[in-house]
């Protein structure tokens, strides 16, 4: 997940993004409990090696997955072709992550 946020946001600039990588992003989050992915996550923050990409991926996340027209939110709803109302990707993804970025403060 952290690869695929920091892809997301390193390639909108360029618009050279994959709608697929953020429909990625909430298919992990709707799989993984919120729990279980803080402590994941609170053992790469502790990493000398992950330490500083994971901080910056979280950093990302309500930017690119905070409010219901982010880029990741259209672009997971993009990716989504017609499986699951747009409406309903959108509101997921916002609620799954910001609950992630709040647990993880």
């Amino acid at each position: 997940m952290i690869a695929k946020i920091h892809k997301i946001e390193e390639r909108i600039p360029q618009s050279r993004t994959e709608n697929k990588d953020a429909l990625d992003v909430l298919r992990l989050l709707r799989a993984i409990q919120t729990a279980d992915l803080v402590t994941r996550l609170t053992t790469l923050r502790e990493s000398n090696l992950a330490g500083a990409v994971t901080e910056q991926a979280l950093t990302h996340i309500p930017a690119l997955f905070g409010v219901l027209d982010a880029p990741g939110v259209m672009m997971a709803i993009a990716a989504s072709t017609g499986e699951e109302e747009a409406d309903t990707i959108a509101a997921s993804m916002v609620a799954l992550a910001t609950d992630l970025v709040d647990a993880c403060e």
